[in-house]
């Protein structure tokens, strides 16, 4: 079943691990992954969504994002070829649909924060990310993919990205503790 949908026009060949992919059975998942999910990469993005992405992508490797083309809803997965040097762009694609369909929350806005009177929405906000990371990993653990996401993580670890966050991912995916909040991530814009 096709599920991902290769959306590519620069060199970057992500069509194995599409295929790859595509070849999996996602049957707890399958109405959610049923939408349509594109694959993009960061130069793409950057050529053909002009101030229509979410900029945290220049400092991670992958970024999952809700689109509305015309009548349509579409979740964008947009690949940072340039920060993937070394990693299974296989686990990130599968990591980044984790957070598509097992998501933990949504992280409050300085507004919200202020009408429900939150005051610790910095501290709330960062558990409901790592939450949120800790959901999407476990989603490409049961794929399969543990061991090539704590690859990625500690590749990442080598390029001076955040330890704390990374090593508590690396923890929870050695870790025997289930990560399942079945949430359906909903389309923001």
């Amino acid at each position: 079943m096709q599920y991902l949908y290769n959306n590519t026009v620069s060199n970057t060949n992500f069509a194995p691990y599409i295929e790859e992919i595509n070849a999996m059975e996602f049957e707890n998942h399958q109405d959610v992954i049923n939408d349509e999910i594109f694959i993009v990469t960061l130069a793409d993005a950057r050529a053909r969504l002009i101030n229509r992405f979410n900029p945290v992508i220049n400092n991670t490797s992958g970024h999952t994002q809700s689109l509305r083309l015309g009548e349509r809803d579409i979740y964008l997965i947009i690949i940072n070829e340039d920060l993937c040097v070394n990693m299974d762009i296989s686990a990130v694609i599968l990591h980044e649909m984790g957070h598509i369909v097992n998501e933990f929350g949504t992280e409050i806005t300085t507004l919200q924060a202020w009408k429900e009177k939150i005051l610790d929405s910095v501290d709330r906000n960062k558990e409901i990310k790592l939450r949120n990371e800790f959901g999407a990993d476990f989603f490409a653990k049961k794929c399969g993919y543990a061991e090539n996401i704590i690859q990625n993580l500690r590749n990442s670890l080598r390029q001076n990205y955040d330890d704390e966050e990374l090593n508590s991912r690396i923890l929870a995916l050695e870790s025997d503790e289930i990560f399942d909040f079945n949430n359906l991530r909903a389309h923001r814009y």
